[in-house]
């Protein structure tokens, strides 16, 4: 778990310095998250929110404690609707997916086998907008001819 939460970690610094040699501002709401819980029995699944303010790179990473228990991981938009998954039979799961529209996501944890606790991390690099540049004047004596 350590490794595969350091390589998210490493994820989320490689796009940021992407951004950031672009030359494009990184707003303040970039940030690293975590969320622990348990799921089995009578719990199938448990949501955790993500409040985003604009369109984000979401990384997100799942290990559990129980080797004998398989949970998948599920993103849904503020529509909720499914818009990335991991459901393999290994751990950790791990899924990016970019955001396109500011509002409350959730990340789901459900059980496929069995009962563990578990613990999620996200990394959320916001897009940052290009600034707007202005348009350089026309140059002096072309303004109304056509086709010379």
């Amino acid at each position: 778990m350590r490794a595969h939460r350091q390589t998210a970690i490493l994820i989320v610094c490689i796009l940021v310095v992407g951004f950031l040699s672009t030359g494009s501002a990184i707003r303040a709401q970039d940030s690293l998250l975590s969320f622990t819980g348990s799921v089995g029995g009578r719990v199938k699944s448990r949501s955790h929110s993500l409040v985003l303010e604009a369109p984000s790179v979401v990384d997100v990473s799942l290990d559990w404690s129980n080797g004998t228990a398989n949970l998948d991981l599920v993103l849904r938009d503020p529509e909720g609707t499914i818009v990335a998954s991991a459901r393999t039979s290994r751990r950790p799961e791990h899924l990016i997916h970019e955001t396109q529209s500011p509002g409350t996501w959730k990340v789901v944890v459900k059980t496929r086998k069995g009962s563990s606790s578990y613990s999620v991390a996200v990394g959320i690099v916001v897009i940052p907008i290009p600034e707007p540049t202005e348009s350089p004047p026309p140059p002096r004596g072309t303004r109304g001819r056509v086709g010379t």
